[in-house]
Order: C-alpha cells, then structure tokens, then sequence
C-alpha cells in the first residue's frame, strides 16, 4: 500500500513526522471494504446514496 511520509525539521531537528494513506484502499485488503468497481461496491455506493460510478 502506498503511502507518503510528511517530515517537519527545524534546524536539523525532526519536530513531526505525518503518515498519509488510503484508508478505502487498505480497508479492501484487509477484507472490511468490497474491491473498486465490484458489484459490492455498486451496491454499497447505492446504499449510501452516492448513485453508481460509470466507465469503469
């Protein structure tokens, strides 16, 4: 899974480090989440009333 490390130095000092990911991404991994364009998702979308995605 992808993902971006965000670092925050002052004066060679490391003051933050932020972890940024796609949460809907590794929810379909581990199984939580149906796969992109699957009829789960369809039908997930449709219940949420986000109607359903074309050309994919």
């Amino acid at each position: 899974m992808p993902i971006v490390f965000y670092c925050e130095l002052e004066r060679g000092r490391l003051l933050r480090v932020r972890a940024f990911f796609d949460l809907y991404d590794a929810a379909m991994q581990l199984g939580v989440l149906p796969g992109r364009g699957t009829l789960g998702e369809k039908a997930m979308l449709m219940v949420r009333g986000f109607g359903l995605r074309g050309g994919r």
